[in-house]
């Protein structure tokens, strides 16, 4: 698999090589997809004046997970439990960093299968190493309730 960015925003280009440096530093895993290369182009150097950054990742045959689930009504609660737990496991590698990273957008579709049926988690373009305390502000019911006030 490939990921490519075309930007002429150098805030862009910071975040793709975050993107790389955690995609490094986690690779290893089981359950988080390897990194193999990272590559850049030049907006001089590019046929159509945009910086390219490349992402070179294992190539998961078995798809997205999220193509899984809509082609099947229900899944048996083995599968369910396999996939719960091996997205646990990634996470919890990530969380015990230093400092502990944080992906920000866990959902079935950065969820791929490997050839060797694994669960895999992707796309780090959101992670993070800064966290932050919950407050009131982070109550769904304290929104609710300011919102029929």
């Amino acid at each position: 698999m490939q990921s490519m960015y075309k930007t002429r925003n150098s805030a862009l280009a910071d975040f793709v090589e975050l993107e790389g440096s955690f995609l490094k530093k986690l690779s290893g895993h089981p359950n988080i997809i390897q990194f193999l290369s990272a590559a850049s182009i030049s907006k001089e150097e590019s046929d159509h004046g945009q910086a390219e950054f490349l992402l070179l990742t294992e190539l998961c045959t078995g798809g997205p997970l999220v193509d899984v689930l809509n082609s099947h009504q229900s899944l048996p609660c083995d599968l369910v439990l396999q996939v719960f737990y091996q997205t646990c496991r990634a996470v919890q590698h990530m969380h015990r960093q230093k400092p502990p990273i944080i992906h920000r957008d866990l959902k079935v579709e950065n969820l791929l299968i490997s050839s060797r049926g694994l669960i895999k988690l992707c796309d780090f373009g959101s992670a993070t190493t800064t966290s932050y305390s919950p407050d009131h502000t982070w109550s769904a019911h304290q929104r609710a309730m300011a919102e029929e006030e």
